[in-house]
């Protein structure tokens, strides 16, 4: 894992001052602790920090290609570089090290775009072509590693792996975008292309940018992840086996263990994780996994992970998670750079904190619940989708109000928040499966907003993606549909932010075997026929499950890794302390201080849960605090 900047003259050849690359690079220290490097030529510098996992000695980047051409700044792995540079030396390339960086620059001088969609691996790189001049930034299809640039007015492209590296150059606007903060009260986090910062853009899951100059830019999608929700319909196409299912998994964890340096897996109770260790049991290597424990009995997997460690795991280690919500806030936003509001990344953080004493590498489970329709809300979703279907369209019409009458009930369980219900059966589907991808519910997100934006846009960008999306797979079951808005968005932009932001701020990095190509392949293939029960809460997985792991993790229900986020702001000496005593959130003119306030001292009173919505205004005033400090030390 690295981190990667640069600036590019696109109208002359300027020289660019040594001190801002400096400041970039000082910015992605923690990223690549181990090692620096630069390029520089006449309206060129490209920096690189490096986190040395293969070939510490011959991986050092900036990459420069054996003809001279080729300049390469890469964060992430490249989990077949071995074929990649076998397919190179059948070409009569010479390659000299056996480091991933080597064999991906020379591979993209040679097939230029065309190497995207050969590639598996976590990117984000920036390769320069010196005789045309020209950039090429990409990202991998499911959006593991970041990439984020900006134009400025004078005509200059500024790339690097955070934004706070673009802002520390000193040629980037920090102006906020309101788009992306209604996106932000709603989901938690920001979607897509669109970041906090007006002037700042991120490259897609899946696409790649060609920036020539003088100024020319090409954006376009080599890979497009909604597509792995795409499944047929019938069991007489496309059908896959267990076994065949196991295959891929144990080829996607074999190809995720290359390292030089220790790797280990982490390992909850459920069969996500205990598959992956499994694996790599099965593939020879000694397996050593790493599962964290809550003192809340209802939280804690210990137990249930010490059935697949005993089996399989040559050394194991758990760690009890105690976690102080009120200290780490300040922390976890200076790590994600961006505000988020995912209050599992607390947990997750001190996780890879933790873990960094055993390992530098660890498999994760990451994209199974995407791939095999996991999560909770699948299941309500199918269920909501058959009533919203036998439902009159003229009694759904009526549902909303009926709904406004009754209670809220935030403690029921869902099926039984009639109020939550009664809405989402008289929503459009598409508009359904939004709110259930929604962090803090539409209504509540309206209220912390200040008037003067929440009027400016009439639905959340993220919600009218989610509509585009539904469309794109109209022919599809909604379930489907669900499953793609989830890769598109809830994966690239919540998930594996998450991780890829709590990993590198401790020098870590985390590989998911489940993102693998051949095993998402292995799961497009698996017949779909919802609403059976086996299409849900990823049933093919299982089924191997069955095969391979104890009975008790087999067959346990899903558990999340939400901490009790309503408890801890019901605390009075809790995180809630914050919103009294920072004048940030209310003075910025981004919230509603009266509304929010009001939901202070209901929640405290225990007569409603606003957790999410408070939670998500706590996460926002930490951000504006770590930005101001940006600024005074700028």
């Amino acid at each position: 894992m690295c981190g990667v900047a640069g600036i590019i003259d696109l109208q002359s050849r300027r020289d660019i001052p040594d001190w801002r690359l400096d400041r970039m690079l000082d910015a992605l220290a923690y990223r690549g602790p181990d090692d620096e490097g630069r390029f520089v030529e006449p309206g060129v510098t490209i920096g690189h920090r490096r986190l040395s996992i293969i070939d510490p000695a011959g991986g050092a980047q900036p990459f420069l290609t054996h003809c001279g051409d080729g300049v390469l700044s890469f964060n992430g792995e490249i989990y077949n570089f071995q074929s990649l540079a076998q397919d190179l030396r059948d070409k009569g390339h010479t390659l000299r090290t056996r480091s991933d960086a080597e064999a991906l620059g020379e591979y993209l001088t040679h097939y230029e775009t065309d190497a995207l969609p050969k590639i598996d691996g976590m990117f984000a790189f920036a390769h320069w072509r010196r005789r045309s001049r020209t950039l090429l930034l990409a990202r991998d299809r499911f959006g593991e590693k970041p990439l984020f640039y900006a134009i400025t007015r004078d005509g200059l492209f500024v790339f690097a792996s955070e934004t706070r590296a673009l802002l520390a150059s000193g040629l980037v606007n920090a102006d906020l975008d309101q788009e992306a903060i209604v996106d932000y009260a709603h989901l938690g986090h920001t979607v897509g292309e669109r970041t906090i910062y007006k002037s700042i853009k991120s490259v897609a899951a899946g696409n790649y940018l060609i920036i020539k100059t003088p100024v020319s830019i090409t954006n376009a999608a080599y890979s497009d992840s909604t597509n792995a929700a795409a499944r047929t319909h019938t069991n007489e196409h496309g059908q896959q086996s267990v076994a065949g299912l196991g295959d891929s998994l144990d080829e996607a964890v074999r190809s995720r263990l290359i390292s030089d340096v220790p790797v280990g897996a982490f390992l909850s109770g459920g069969i996500d994780s205990g598959l992956i260790v499994s694996s790599i049991a099965r593939s020879n290597k000694s397996a050593t996994s790493f599962t964290i424990g809550f003192d809340d009995n209802a939280l804690d997997e210990r137990p249930a992970a010490r059935l697949v460690s005993r089996e399989y795991a040559r050394s194991a280690h758990e760690f009890r998670l105690s976690v102080n919500a009120t200290d780490a806030i300040d922390i976890l936003a200076s790590a994600y750079d961006e505000p988020f509001a995912d209050p599992s990344a607390v947990a997750y953080f001190l996780m890879c904190e933790a873990a960094r004493k055993h390992a530098t590498v660890w498999l994760g489970g990451d994209g199974a619940d995407e791939l095999f329709s996991g999560y909770r809300r699948h299941s309500h979703f199918a269920f909501e989708e058959r009533a919203r279907q036998a439902t009159p369209a003229v009694m759904r019409r009526a549902l909303p109000a009926i709904a406004k009458a009754m209670p809220k009930m935030d403690w029921a369980p869902r099926p039984l928040r009639w109020k939550s219900t009664l809405n989402s059966l008289g929503a459009e589907t598409a508009d359904a499966y939004f709110q259930m991808m929604c962090f803090t519910p539409a209504a509540y997100a309206a209220d912390i907003l200040h008037p003067d934006i929440i009027n400016e846009t009439s639905l959340p960008p993220s919600a009218l993606r989610v509509r585009e999306i539904f469309a794109e797979h109209e022919a599809a079951h909604p379930l489907q549909a669900a499953m793609a808005a989830d890769l598109a968005i809830w994966l690239p932009d919540r998930m594996l932010r998450k991780v890829d932001r709590a990993s590198m701020a401790h020098g870590l990095e985390v590989r998911s075997p489940y993102l693998a190509p051949p095993l998402v392949n292995a799961a497009c293939q698996w017949p779909f026929e919802a609403p059976r029960a086996e299409n849900l809460r990823k049933g093919p997985l299982r089924a191997l499950a069955n095969e391979r792991l104890a009975a008790p993790i087999a067959t346990a229900p899903k558990r999340g890794f939400a901490p009790p986020l309503a408890a801890w702001l019901r605390n009075k000496s809790g995180p809630m302390t914050r919103l009294y005593d920072s004048s940030l959130w209310s003075l910025s003119g981004l919230f509603n201080s009266n509304a929010v306030h009001k939901m202070i001292k209901t929640h405290q009173s225990g007569r409603r849960d606003y957790s999410q919505a408070l939670w998500t205004v706590i996460m926002f005033d930490a951000f504006l605090q770590t930005q101001n400090q940006m600024t005074k030390a700028a």
